[in-house]
């Protein structure tokens, strides 16, 4: 008599983590408050699948911009060491590049960011209207080269991408926290169902 182990495995309940990336103003003030929703000044943003996010941690770093004829594609840009920038701190912070949306991917701006201005983090700004329920909708996908990648980046609305990049046009110094969470209201469910079938 010969016996047949058989096993199946059914993927009876499944739920998707959603990743959370946000953003904060910590200074100036007046700059933070043109955010607040309610009681929260924090911008919600995406997070791209490549590069290095801490999850579970925040970033602090002094928010930089400078224009770029390519779209931030290429090093045709320069912006100012964070550092000798006017400071009530005297703890070192990490650039953080603010950059707009278009002309190539994601990985290729946040690459050269990472490469030629010294970026420890990168905000990308739409420029196609999307408000902030479309941005959480957008991927910031890898196009097959992001394993080059050590620093986080994220997305932000147009709507909070242009009121950062004014700031910034207006002289003001800006500190920033990025944060990424993953929300403990979505966790994965998975429930599996063994059968082992014994034959002759």
């Amino acid at each position: 008599m010969s016996r047949l182990l058989c096993s199946a495995f059914l993927l009876l309940a499944f739920g998707l983590i959603a990743t959370n990336a946000q953003l904060r103003v910590i200074q100036p003030k007046e700059v933070a408050d043109l955010f607040r929703i309610g009681g929260s000044t924090m911008i919600p943003g995406t997070t791209a699948t490549f590069g290095a996010p801490v999850y579970g941690e925040t970033v602090l770093g002094r928010l930089v911009y400078a224009p770029s004829k390519s779209h931030h594609c290429e090093n045709d840009y320069n912006v100012s060491n964070p550092n000798t920038q006017a400071s009530a701190s005297s703890v070192d912070r990490i650039h953080v590049v603010l950059m707009e949306r278009g002309d190539c991917t994601f990985v290729t701006k946040v690459r050269v960011a990472q490469e030629f201005q010294n970026a420890g983090a990168v905000i990308v700004m739409d420029t196609n209207g999307l408000s902030r329920d479309d941005v959480q909708h957008i991927i910031m996908a890898d196009d097959g080269y992001g394993t080059v990648v050590r620093i986080p980046s994220m997305l932000v609305s147009t709507d909070d991408g242009l009121k950062l990049k004014n700031a910034l046009a207006e002289g003001k110094n800006l500190l920033v926290e990025l944060s990424w969470d993953v929300p403990q209201r979505d966790v994965v469910s998975v429930d599996f169902c063994v059968c082992v079938c014994v034959g002759s």
